[in-house]
């Protein structure tokens, strides 16, 4: 391989991998609100029982 081949390779791995790291960080904020969501959820949940209960 040329020089200016290796470089290629190594420059379009990078960037590969940083669309993926993006992906990544994009599919791990959409978990976490929806998790955020159901915690809230279960603790309304919980708190609207509990005034039930009285």
């Amino acid at each position: 391989m040329s020089l200016l081949n290796k470089h290629f390779w190594k420059f379009f791995a990078g960037l590969v991998g940083l669309v993926a790291l993006g992906f990544l960080v994009v599919a791990g904020t959409n978990f976490y609100a929806k998790y955020k969501i159901q915690r809230e959820q279960t603790r309304q949940q919980a708190a609207y029982d509990a005034t039930r209960k009285r």
